[in-house]
């Protein structure tokens, strides 16, 4: 995205959408946008597309040609007060991030808290809650679903118990709910709704999934079954939670179990740019897991690690695990074997050395434009400013690049500037060092269309081509050289 549909909050804040017309759907006013609550000209407290779009052209006209939104410019809008512009950016940043979100994928994630405890709540186009997220500590986190009028209609809740992944789903027995929270009385029954699911180490083998069916009498049937779909228990009870009636499939007797066989393992090529846990859940989706949890995940893990010795790494810095790219693995999962190791491993190193070199470029730029300010400030300095001396000794390795004479110059602030000279008394290498450098190392040289750009004293050439070009061509900085040089053979 350009400016030419964005405004830039500060000269070096990041880009906002303020396409006039364009906005769409409602956005709440929440604590992360509320400094744009002058803009809710009906006081709904919902920003709708009209207010948006107004927002849009007065700060839009505001900006200037530059589309540049200064804190100044904020202030002289006549919405806002001084003080209130860091709070303008933030509120800014966010609702441009809810309104991508909200034509992106029909709503947008609102954070707030519910009783203390954090949630998210994805809002839609009619700036109605759809789903929330509460992380309620140890009583587990809540997936609750909302109808078009607010009213939560269930909540999923994933917890430990007994040291157990356990899922529960829960019906809203309060038809008037907006919170999406399940209450507990201080013996831990739930108060305010009624279970339909229970799912005991959900997506392993050890899996347990328990039905609840209830009659009008307020009775429960509840039925579990087994990974397989076999009926393991039911039980009936009353209103008041008393046993009826109970059957238990496991006590009648049952076939001889066949052994079961250790799981067949897939051979697999770690391609480019895949991290362990991606291929550990790619193999987990192939086992038919569609979308596995971190606990699942993590024992897979583990399994891998029994099935992969020494395969896993871990980064000294990070302390992430991976897998070196090319490397054979086996997977319980089947996924597809490209046998491209060699490839795989050209391509890794193809992209480290990429990225190396566009790092290296993007610092040289950096420094590159430093020395050549540096070099325009000794050209426009007063000749009484600075001191020419010659360098008394020359270095082996300059000798060997053709210098005979060597100059350099400096001023108070510590910027420094050297030049070489071969036999003919042409320049043929610049140094500069800034007013900013540290040590006494320079910072750049250069040398016809090349330049070093060195930390402490140690870098490589890097010659001019597409994707990088010296701010000054070497010829027109050598006719600096030589205005400030000018005295000397």
């Amino acid at each position: 995205m350009g400016l030419d549909n964005n405004i830039r909050l500060g000269k070096q804040g990041s880009e906002v959408a303020m396409n006039t017309g364009s906005s769409s759907g409602n956005i709440r006013l929440n604590k992360d946008n509320q400094a744009l609550k002058v803009f809710d000209f009906n006081k709904d407290g919902v920003l709708d597309a009209s207010e948006r779009n107004a927002m849009n052209t007065i700060l839009r006209n505001a900006a200037g040609k530059d589309n540049v939104l200064s804190e100044k410019e904020i202030r002289e809008s006549g919405y806002f007060e001084k003080g209130q512009e860091k709070d303008v950016y933030s509120s800014l940043s966010a609702l441009n991030e809810a309104e991508q979100s909200l034509q992106k994928n029909g709503y947008y994630v609102e954070k707030s808290e519910v009783r203390s405890f954090p949630s998210e709540s994805k809002i839609n186009a009619d700036g109605q809650i759809t789903e929330r997220m509460i992380d309620a500590g140890n009583q587990g986190k809540f997936t609750a679903a909302f109808s078009d009028d607010g009213i939560c209609t269930g909540v999923e809740v994933a917890k430990k118990e007994d040291n157990k992944n356990v899922v529960y789903n829960y019906e809203m027995l309060d038809k008037s709910d907006k919170e999406g929270l399940i209450d507990y009385d201080t013996d831990g029954n739930v108060t305010n709704a009624r279970p339909t699911s229970k799912t005991v180490n959900p997506g392993l083998p050890t899996e347990e999934v328990t039905t609840y069916t209830y009659a009008e009498d307020g009775s429960v049937t509840e039925v579990t079954k087994n990974s397989a779909g076999e009926v393991i228990s039911t039980v009936n009870k009353d209103k008041a939670g008393n046993v009826i009636e109970s059957e238990n499939e496991e006590e009648k007797p049952k076939e001889k179990p066949v052994e079961e066989k250790p799981a067949e393992l897939h051979s697999y090529t770690v391609q480019n740019g895949e991290s362990f846990t991606n291929i550990i859940k790619k193999s987990l989706q192939a086992q038919g897991i569609e979308n596995p949890t971190a606990e699942q995940i993590k024992e897979a893990k583990e399994e891998f690690k029994k099935n992969n010795p020494d395969a896993v790494k871990t980064s000294k810095k990070s302390g992430v695990e991976y897998l070196l790219v090319g490397a054979k693995v086996n997977l319980t999962g089947k996924l597809e074997d490209k046998n491209n190791a060699a490839e795989q491993i050209n391509n890794y190193e193809d992209k480290i050395a990429a990225r190396k070199e566009e790092k290296q470029n993007a610092e040289a730029k950096v420094e590159d434009k430093k020395a050549v300010d540096t070099l325009k400030k000794f050209a426009n300095a007063k000749s009484d400013e600075f001191e020419v001396k010659e360098s008394k000794k020359i270095a082996d390795a300059d000798r060997k690049l053709g210098v005979e004479k060597a100059y350099w110059t400096y001023l108070d602030d510590g910027s420094q500037i050297r030049i070489d000279k071969d036999a003919q008394g042409n320049i043929i290498r610049i140094c500069i060092t800034n007013a900013d450098k540290k040590d006494n190392k320079y910072d750049n040289e250069y040398y016809k269309d090349k330049l070093k750009y060195q930390k402490n004293g140690i870098g490589d050439w890097i010659q001019s081509n597409d994707s990088y070009k010296p701010v000054m061509s070497y010829d027109d900085m050598v006719k600096i050289a030589e205005q400030i040089f000018k005295d000397v053979k």
